[in-house]
């Protein structure tokens, strides 16, 4: 980072010479102020920025005008995670003080709204996570560079300052930095990309290679779990606490050690020459070069960017969006890890999931008139909750529509067998009401 000091300097220095910079913000090292919640976060950008900026970080709930000095170029930058509206929320508060100087907003897994949303309230410009720390550097430096040539006057050597920056860029971009974090890839460092699928059977591949070989279930869910939570380090203590909770602690570290070894076992016959699972203060993560990518949170960017276009736009805008998540939720959450604790609370949570976006298209698909596809979705709503007697109405609503009422009344006996053999229930009364009037008609003709 020195050298990288040194060139921010020059850029200083070289426009002091020629007498186009105020001397109170050329002789001050520009004013960076973070708003930052994640401790992690918040360390790297500390060793990555504090040699280069007047750098303070502060959380959500602290005032940031105090830290505000306007005899210095100054940025404010908002690290910003899910949900959006919460950072959404902040950003306006922040930009109604009319002295806040610009934002510069860092993020994890927005949606399109959202992004044009912040950009609509002032944002300077926008990263999202993972980022590598030469991209960032680069981005900052571009953004003080174009600040500082308003006010110069460059007059002749025009081209010679554009010149000098595209060479200064170079030279920030090739930039060596030894920071190691998933949210920070050097752009030096090859890209190893892991693909998970977690919906229907577990699977993983390694770059293309399928890593699909385990010695037992237990091995299987603790590199799942692993996996699920790479964002962040897992301690010891608690891996043994919920894969072995009825042991003794030296029994359980002894299991968790023996699967540990099983799974990297297993990995290195697959890729020899690459550590993939480490272990630092006594947790357990994946390597930090590694891109984790998955169907999960595919399915979760994506139902996020469909309430975001419903929410600001139509339903009808969102339906494309809804049913792209529904084609990434192929079966339930790790159904091969069944009876595993960890698994079930999201398991339960990608079934809601799941039920709302079908929910959603049968309502759409219904009020469009599009009955074949509204009866496709009912049916795969019912596979989740054949109980629901609000989709067997749906569903008896499209066949009419379609002039089959034999259908439609299939449907009600079908369901009112279903209600009082296994719960002890009578169908709805306007479940009941639909099947007379269907009835009805049908004894008419």
């Amino acid at each position: 980072m020195k050298s990288l000091k040194n060139i921010t300097q020059w850029i200083y220095n070289y426009y002091a010479q020629i007498g186009n910079i105020k001397e109170n913000q050329m002789s001050k090292h520009p004013n960076l102020i973070v708003i930052c919640e994640d401790n992690q976060t918040s360390q790297l950008l500390t060793s990555c920025l504090t040699d280069l900026f007047d750098l303070t970080i502060i959380g959500y709930n602290t005032n940031p005008t105090i830290y505000y000095d306007s005899s210095k170029l100054q940025l404010l930058v908002l690290v910003a995670h899910p949900p959006p509206t919460f950072a959404l929320k902040k950003l306006r508060e922040l930009l109604d003080d009319a002295n806040t100087p610009p934002v510069f907003l860092i993020s994890e897994e927005w949606d399109y709204p959202s992004i044009v949303t912040a950009h609509r309230f002032g944002v300077v410009d926008f990263l999202e996570l993972p980022i590598r720390p030469t991209e960032l550097l680069s981005r900052l430096h571009d953004y003080f560079s174009n600040r500082i040539a308003k006010t110069v006057n460059t007059g002749d050597n025009g081209g010679s300052f554009s010149q000098f920056l595209r060479k200064l860029s170079k030279k920030i971009f090739h930039t060596g930095t030894n920071i190691v974090h998933p949210y920070f890839v050097d752009s030096s460092t090859s890209i190893n990309t892991l693909e998970i699928v977690f919906f229907g059977h577990f699977s993983a591949t390694f770059n293309g290679q399928p890593l699909t070989q385990f010695f037992n279930k237990k091995s299987k869910s603790l590199f799942s779990y692993l996996l699920y939570h790479y964002k962040k380090p897992i301690p010891r203590e608690k891996l043994i606490a919920l894969f072995w909770p009825h042991t003794s602690y030296d029994c359980g570290r002894n299991s968790l050690n023996v699967c540990i070894r099983s799974i990297r076992k297993i990995l290195e016959s697959v890729i020899p020459e690459k550590k993939i699972l480490i272990t630092r203060n006594n947790c357990y993560e994946l390597a930090p070069d590694i891109i984790v990518k998955s169907d999960v949170s595919r399915f979760t960017k994506t139902l996020r960017y469909a309430k975001n276009l419903e929410l600001t736009l139509s339903l009808e805008e969102a339906s494309r969006e809804y049913e792209k998540s529904k084609e990434y939720c192929k079966g339930e959450f790790l159904k091969d890890l069944f009876g595993e604790p960890w698994t079930e609370s999201i398991r339960d949570e990608m079934k809601a999931a799941h039920m709302f976006i079908l929910n959603k298209l049968i309502n759409y698909t219904l009020s469009q008139e599009k009955y074949t596809q509204c009866i496709n979705y009912c049916k795969l709503l019912l596979e989740l909750d054949a109980y629901s007697e609000d989709i067997h109405f749906q569903l008896m609503q499209c066949y009419i529509n379609q002039g089959m009422p034999n259908l439609a009344t299939w449907q009600y006996k079908h369901c009112a067998k279903m209600l009082e053999k296994d719960l002890g229930l009578q169908p709805a009364p306007f479940l009941t009401e639909l099947y007379h009037s269907v009835k009805k008609r049908q004894d008419a003709v």
